[in-house]
């Protein structure tokens, strides 16, 4: 189980011109694609921004992933940018109005068919066809300083995939 923690962390971007999931009272998610249009042999990077809008300090015990429309087609990835281990959760505590950024390229993650008895563990082209798709990032959390169970959503961004 990883664990991160990110205390004070504050700079100088201007969190305001993201589009932002709906928040779930203290935490809200954002992402955002280096490009639009992606295909074999190249990255696909996405950056994530994960804020802390409460006046608390916020500890996350979570299933983050990405999910590809309707398609039921997921990647579990921690708060690193990287694959989440099969069956893991990702911690993360953030101070007062604190963000996390991070990135991660889809094409090195691991995709599945949502979380079924097998834990994803296909890469991203051998699951879809050519198309248009819509990205979204989802943290599933399990337990929050305030101990209640949400399901947190970040904006949906439209991804073109061609194999």
């Amino acid at each position: 189980m990883s664990f991160l923690i990110l205390i004070g962390c504050k700079d100088n971007y201007d969190y305001s011109k993201l589009n932002w999931g709906d928040s779930a009272s203290d935490i809200r998610c954002s992402i955002h694609l280096e490009y639009s249009k992606i295909s074999r042999g190249n990255n696909a990077i996405v950056h994530i921004f994960i804020q802390n809008i409460s006046n608390e300090t916020v500890s996350i015990l979570a299933i983050p992933s990405f999910d590809l429309g309707n398609h039921y087609i997921c990647c579990p990835v921690d708060f690193d940018g990287n694959h989440l281990p099969a069956n893991n959760r990702a911690r993360l505590i953030l101070g007062s109005n604190d963000v996390l950024e991070f990135s991660a390229d889809l094409t090195r993650l691991t995709w599945g068919l949502g979380f079924l008895s097998i834990w994803p563990c296909k890469n991203i082209y051998s699951l879809i066809d050519n198309g248009e798709y819509n990205l979204q990032y989802s943290m599933d959390i399990y337990r929050i300083y305030r101990g209640k169970n949400r399901r947190i959503l970040s904006n949906i961004v439209e991804l073109s995939i061609t194999n």
